[in-house]
């Protein structure tokens, strides 16, 4: 409340120190002409005026001492308010963390398994297929598989995770299995199918009429757009995968999960708040 260091202070101090010689000095001592009353008077005058002041001096320390007093047990208030609240939303996370922690370990089992499915698929197609010319791994990438759909209402357990950093990590698994399961489940057989007879419509009207039948034209660039485009997005998604390890970061951001589980029941038990 007081700085003793600072020279404001003790030079006020000095101040009340010295008024009273300064004014017995220059009332009582010469007697200057202007000045009225006995020193009875003014000794009288002068103890009732110092007594205000120093009862108004002690007033305000007691004032601000209660006021500062008060602010500092409102400030703790406040503080340990907010501990409780961060402290019951770190709680709050066990469901949704346990939850993701049961999807994330099922997409990286859907991920191996796929993935398993594919080198058999190439190891079958290279050993019984050798004269083909065709790619294996390429048509292993254009395969359909059964693999577990990604459920869009699981965005919605990242709400409650206060790790922004482990938040972001579990946003991008989710993007990517999102992306792969949809690329991979798809089936580009009905497309082939339908270019084909397509193509077969063409070749035939051709020959009966001599003539282009623009709608089927129009029907082959419409299908054969979508093969491309689906085309493009299996081989995105297992280049993914490989490329950027994508199942080995599944399994790290898993560990994290468990890691941050074991964290808040660690703190839900030796709770004192």
């Amino acid at each position: 409340m007081f700085n003793l260091k600072s020279k404001t202070f003790w030079k006020y101090a000095l101040i009340i120190l010295l008024f009273p010689a300064v004014v017995n000095f220059l009332l009582f001592q010469y007697k200057l002409p202007w000045v009225f009353g006995t020193a009875d008077n003014w000794l009288s005058f002068w103890g009732n005026y110092t007594g205000g002041l120093v009862s108004a001096f002690v007033a305000y320390v007691v004032a601000y001492s209660q006021i500062e007093k008060q602010q500092i047990l409102a400030d703790s208030q406040i503080k340990k308010q907010q501990q409780i609240e961060m402290h019951n939303r770190i709680i709050a996370q066990l469901p949704s963390l346990m939850r993701i922690r049961l999807e994330l370990s099922n997409y990286c089992m859907e991920l191996r398994k796929v993935k398993q499915e594919r080198e058999v698929y190439i190891a079958v197609q290279s050993r019984f297929h050798e004269e083909k010319m065709e790619d294996p791994e390429y048509r292993a990438n254009l395969g359909r598989y059964m693999i577990e759909l990604f459920d869009k209402n699981n965005y919605s357990l990242l709400e409650k995770i206060e790790n922004d950093d482990l938040h972001l990590k579990l946003i991008t698994c989710f993007n990517f299995y999102d992306d792969f399961s949809k690329a991979l489940a798809f089936d580009l057989s009905p497309l082939e199918k339908k270019m084909d007879v397509v193509d077969e419509e063409q070749k035939l009207s051709l020959t009966t009429t001599s003539s282009v039948d623009m709608n089927k034209v129009l029907q082959s660039s419409v299908a054969r757009i979508e093969y491309a485009d689906y085309v493009s997005k299996k081989q995105i998604v297992w280049n993914k995968l490989f490329e950027e390890s994508q199942i080995s970061t599944f399994e790290k951001v898993l560990k994290e999960v468990y890691m941050e589980i074991a964290d808040i029941k660690r703190k839900k038990k030796n709770s004192t708040i």
